[in-house]
């Protein structure tokens, strides 16, 4: 997953919330407010103060011999054992032993903050290692199969992932994009076949729509 998506999930478990955008707020405004938008929605600043002093009483209480020695996927469960908010992803995926991997981690806040924090403490991530536990997972798996919601450097670490084992059996991906403007968001799963990303007899689909309405009725028709 994105950085972002780990943050905006930290942020609720410390107590932070997301806001609909106030009818004729523009940016200038919700600068001037202390609040950030995200299309529709908006977070305060005040809620990535808590963020941030969560992640430091987290590190602050992480072992010397951890910080310079975890993937970014074990650093991201020894933070969810941590969280005390049971709507947690994080919490969940740590307490169910479900692996985070997140390539583009240091592209966020709380990348930012690992960097902040690194500047007085000795503190570093071995992302090298997350590929190899990745690797460990797909080349002890007999079939691989994806869903995955949009594109980016999140598709492509996952794709690339089963590359040594002749690409994915199965994937869904669901995306606005397009191909015509030749972003790996709008790549079709097609595509992949001739990266060795995607199986010659691999079963895939690409859905073009919003991944917030299609993925939740995908999850509720395979739950009944």
């Amino acid at each position: 997953t994105s950085g972002a998506n780990i943050v905006h999930d930290l942020v609720e478990a410390y107590g932070g919330a997301h806001y609909r955008v106030p009818a004729g707020k523009d940016d200038y405004e919700l600068r001037e407010a202390g609040m950030g938008r995200i299309a529709d929605i908006y977070v305060k600043e005040e809620d990535f103060e808590k963020f941030e002093k969560g992640i430091y009483a987290f590190l602050d209480g992480l072992p010397e011999e951890k910080m310079t020695t975890l993937a970014p996927s074990e650093f991201l469960t020894e933070l969810g054992h941590t969280i005390n908010d049971d709507s947690s992803i994080l919490k969940q995926a740590a307490l169910r032993d479900v692996p985070i991997f997140s390539p583009g981690l240091m592209d966020s806040m709380l990348g930012f903050h690992l960097y902040t924090y690194s500047t007085t403490k000795k503190l570093s991530l071995d992302f090298v290692k997350d590929l190899r536990i990745l690797g460990e997972i797909i080349t002890q798996t007999k079939k691989t199969g994806a869903i995955m919601l949009g594109g980016g450097l999140t598709k492509h670490f996952t794709m690339g992932s089963t590359i040594l084992k002749g690409g994915l059996d199965m994937a869904i991906q669901i995306t606005l994009d397009r191909p015509e403007g030749g972003s790996l968001g709008g790549a079709p799963l097609v595509e992949g076949i001739s990266w060795q990303k995607m199986q010659t007899e691999s079963n895939f689909e690409t859905v073009i729509g919003d991944a917030t309405i299609i993925f939740p009725l995908l999850v509720i028709g395979i739950l009944s």
